[in-house]
C-alpha cells in the first residue's frame, strides 16, 4: 500500500483511537536511532512461496495442529507461544514487543527474523529490549523514517499480510484470525481491543482487493 493512501486509513484510526500521532513519529525516531548505528543492511529479499501469517484468535491451538504448512510463516508476537508449543520456530514475528518477551528473545537468538514496529505506546520497551534484539527490520505507522519503512497495516497481524504483499508472496494465508472476538491480556480494554479489530478486519479486506480476492472469514483465510 502506498503511503499516501495508507496515511488516509491511518488518519481515521488516530481519530478513531485517540491516538496522537507526534508522538508515534517521536517513538519511529527514537527506534531509528538505535537500528540506524548497527552497520547492517535492513533489506529483504522477494518473498517467493506462500506466506503463513498467524494470528491469536481463539482456538489457534487446534487451527496450527490440523495445518499442513507449506511456506514461510510470520507470526504475530500473541500468537508466538502457542506457535511455538505446536509448531516450531518461525520465518519471522511481528511485534511491537508486547508479546512474551522472553520467547521473543529466543526466537532472536536462533535468528528468526524480527520485525519490531513503532508506536507512541512502546518507547520504553523499545529503549528496554531492542538493544539485545537481532532486528530484521523496523516499522513505523506514520510516514517512514531513516531504515524504518511502512507498508500498511495497523495491529501485528495485518502489518504482517501488508508486509508479506509488498515483497510478493504469492498467496498469504491467514491462520487465526477472528475479527470478532478479542483475545483479552489481562489489564487490557476490551472495547478498543475490537475497534482494533475491525481496523484490522477493514485493512485486511483491502488488501484482499488490492490482490484480486476478497476476505472471506474463517479459521483459514487466503487471501
Amino acid at each position: 500500500m502506498e503511503f499516501d493512501q495508507w496515511n488516509s486509513y491511518y488518519s481515521r484510526i488516530c481519530s478513531d483511537l485517540q491516538i496522537d500521532p507526534q508522538t508515534d513519529s517521536d517513538t519511529a525516531f527514537f527506534l531509528n536511532s538505535i537500528l540506524e548505528t548497527r552497520n547492517r543492511d535492513y533489506a529483504q529479499e522477494r518473498l517467493r512461496e506462500s506466506v503463513y501469517v498467524v494470528g491469536n484468535g481463539p482456538y489457534l491451538d487446534h487451527i496450527l495442529a490440523d495445518l499442513d504448512i507449506k511456506g514461510t510463516v510470520f507470526v504475530a508476537d500473541s500468537a508466538l507461544e502457542k506457535y511455538l508449543e505446536i509448531k516450531s520456530y518461525p520465518g519471522y514475528i511481528f511485534t511491537d514487543l508486547d508479546g512474551p518477551m522472553d520467547l521473543i528473545k529466543k526466537c532472536s537468538d536462533e535468528n528468526v527474523r524480527l520485525v519490531v514496529h513503532a508506536h507512541g505506546d512502546n518507547r520504553k520497551k523499545i529503549e528496554n529490549f531492542v538493544p539485545s534484539l537481532k532486528v530484521h527490520m523496523g516499522t513505523t505507522q506514520n510516514r517512514p523514517v531513516g531504515v524504518l519503512r511502512n507498508f500498511g497495516g495497523f495491529t501485528d497481524g495485518d502489518r504482517a499480510a501488508f508486509f508479506a504483499d509488498y515483497f510478493g508472496a504469492p498467496e498469504i494465508i491467514l491462520v487465526g484470525f477472528d475479527f470478532s472476538r478479542p483475545s483479552m491480556k489481562e489489564g487490557s480494554d476490551y472495547y478498543r481491543k475490537a475497534k482494533k479489530l475491525r481496523w484490522a478486519e477493514i485493512l485486511l479486506s483491502r488488501l484482499a482487493v488490492m490482490r484480486g480476492t476478497s476476505l472471506k472469514p474463517g479459521p483459514v483465510i487466503r487471501i
